[in-house]
């Protein structure tokens, strides 16, 4: 405790209670976390919304799906490529297959005037140079059809070849055709009514938890840091909830940012403010948007008395303080002990002057010198 006491005769002897340094942190209450998302005219029109305004999502959820008929088109336009060649391939199928067996019926022809060469080469027979000439005929068949089944297994092959690109295109095109879009945190659904505009969010996610997003001025700025302990007042509800200081950043926020938190009577000309975020131990009852006051207290305000100081009536504990010349009987609740001083909960603040030593003869009213 800071000791002001007044030692002058036998007059009443007071001290005050110490302040200590405390930080203001203003801010408005707005979602932990938040995804927009734009609708993008290029990969179509839009075919399938899936979720509502006001819904809560989690992520990877299926939002809405685009229709692109732009794509639809290109697909029909492969389509009828794929027919085109599957059908010219059948084709080519059906020639080679034909022409494989006219050059097997060939080959076996070949084969047996082969043997009858033999046989009239062994019996001097007079018809080898007919069967020669023979020989000679279906060997340039064999040649051609063999010819033939190269070329349409070419035909074939590039055919194949083909087909694999236009299947490929078809798959990549069916992927872009119905492209669904989806969820990338979890939260509740702000759904724009307008889908034609573009240049704002057609769904916003936010996530279901608040935090304050408050500003610190450069002049308090090296006093706070992450993880500090800090009691928020919602003004609006004059509710108390505690948290912690979650972040702070090192780039001073615009004049139009500063304003929409602290308001339009800000004078911030000659000084700067940075954003801190912080995160409160409840969500009960917190409404996106509301305004508050943090305080960072920078040390111990734990409230202390004398013991000396304390009186008891009626199983009730009070002290006398010096109210502007007067002396005032303040009740007050008690804590725990620490030594010759006891930690006073409720009934005192700061800078409040406490007599030291009252007696049964010091009255409420009376003057305090």
């Amino acid at each position: 405790l800071k000791s002001s006491m007044n030692n002058t005769g036998n007059k009443a002897e007071y001290y005050k209670i110490d302040s200590v340094e405390k930080i203001y942190i203003n801010g408005v209450l707005t979602p932990r976390d938040s995804e927009s998302i734009y609708i993008d005219a290029t990969k179509g029109e839009l075919s399938e919304v899936f979720v509502t305004n006001g819904q809560v999502v989690n992520a990877g959820d299926s939002l809405f799906t685009y229709k692109n008929t732009n794509v639809e088109a290109q697909i029909s336009e492969i389509n009828d490529q794929i027919t085109s060649n599957e059908n010219s391939k059948s084709a080519l199928n059906k020639k080679l297959t034909n022409t494989k067996n006219t050059l097997g019926e060939k080959e076996n022809q070949l084969n047996k005037l082969q043997k009858q060469l033999e046989d009239a080469v062994i019996n001097e027979s007079l018809e080898i140079e007919s069967i020669n000439m023979n020989i000679q005929q279906i060997t340039a068949e064999v040649q051609a059809y063999k010819e033939q089944v190269s070329a349409y297994s070419d035909q074939i092959e590039t055919l194949d070849s083909t087909l694999n690109t236009l299947y490929n295109k078809k798959e990549k095109l069916n992927g872009e055709k119905a492209f669904t879009v989806t969820a990338t945190i979890g939260g509740k659904i702000v759904l724009s009514s307008n889908e034609k505009d573009y240049t704002q969010p057609y769904i916003v996610i936010e996530t279901e938890e608040l935090i304050v997003k408050g500003v610190v001025s450069e002049k308090d700025f090296s006093k706070i840091k992450v993880e500090d302990n800090i009691s928020v007042n919602i003004i609006s509800e004059n509710k108390t909830i505690d948290g912690k200081v979650l972040q702070i950043d090192d780039r001073p926020i615009s004049v139009t940012e500063l304003t929409s938190i602290q308001g339009a009577s800000t004078n911030s000309s000659n000084i700067s403010y940075y954003n801190v975020l912080i995160t409160l131990n409840s969500q009960e009852g917190l409404i996106n948007g509301f305004h508050s006051q943090g305080k960072i207290t920078l040390g111990d305000d734990t409230i202390k008395v004398l013991k000396t100081s304390v009186i008891k009536e009626d199983n009730k504990n009070y002290v006398f303080v010096d109210a502007d010349g007067l002396i005032d009987k303040v009740e007050i609740t008690l804590g725990e002990e620490e030594g010759e001083y006891v930690i006073v909960t409720s009934g005192l603040k700061e800078n409040d002057m406490v007599m030291k030593n009252p007696t049964s003869e010091t009255k409420e009213g009376n003057k305090s010198e």
